[in-house]
């Protein structure tokens, strides 16, 4: 099954064999900027202009909370591993943690100085990374809400950050069009080291303006291999 969110104001379910529209969920009153399933699959959250945080369920179609609080728009939701807390940030430069099963708001973690446009949980769900437009990364606590580390390096607002399925690294993207992998277990010693430069590897192939799209692989290798595809300007 796959998501989709649009600026029509509907969420919605697609079947991947068919291609049918499921079901077409409603109640955002303004375009809805991030969707996101819980690891079971059987509930969507989602994040909008209207600054509210939806949490649906899927089999049903129902909206069992509405999450308020952002007071700007939210681009951003994220389920934790084990599907218990939701993150959610946006134009107010907060991020917000959930109780999926209250709706209830446990923590507003604050330290960005501009929109933050993305969240990732770490796989055991005890780290929360944030990245910002005031162009760096910060690892929160998810039990204490304390930042544990600012990554700086990229130039320019970043766009995305994930977590490596086993935890140790963190990907980062930005609009200085390089992609960054830092090294979590070592984020300490080479801040230590190397001041303020913590990424692990900078992968800087994209070119702005260009409908391209390239895929590392292997990428934590010292020479990683980089697969282009190229598509046509429409």
């Amino acid at each position: 099954m796959l998501a989709s969110s649009s600026f029509d104001l509907d969420l919605r379910l697609w079947d991947l064999q068919n291609g049918h529209c499921l079901r077409v969920l409603q109640g955002h009153t303004s375009g809805i900027r991030s969707v996101r399933f819980s690891p079971d699959g059987q509930t969507l959250v989602s994040g909008g202009f209207d600054l509210s945080v939806r949490v649906w369920d899927v089999q049903s179609g129902q909206c069992l909370h509405i999450l308020q609080g952002h007071t700007s728009w939210v681009f951003a939701v994220s389920f934790s591993r084990d599907g218990k807390l939701i993150a959610s940030s946006g134009d107010d430069d907060t991020i917000r943690l959930w109780d999926v099963q209250s709706g209830q708001c446990l923590k507003i973690l604050q330290g960005h100085c501009s929109a933050v446009w993305s969240v990732a949980f770490s796989p055991d769900h005890k780290i929360l990374a944030s990245g910002s437009f005031d162009s760096s990364i910060r690892l929160w606590d998810v039990q204490s809400g304390q930042c544990l580390q600012i990554l700086q390096g990229h130039t320019g607002g970043i766009r995305s950050v994930s977590f490596s399925p086993d935890g140790k690294a963190i990907a980062s993207s930005g609009n200085d069009r390089s992609v960054r992998l830092w090294n979590v277990q070592k984020i300490a010693a080479l801040s230590a080291s190397q001041g303020s430069e913590t990424s692990m590897k900078v992968l800087q192939e994209h070119t702005s303006g260009l409908s391209i799209f390239k895929l590392w692989v292997k990428t934590l290798e010292p020479n990683p291999r980089i697969i282009s595809c190229e598509l046509p300007v429409n």
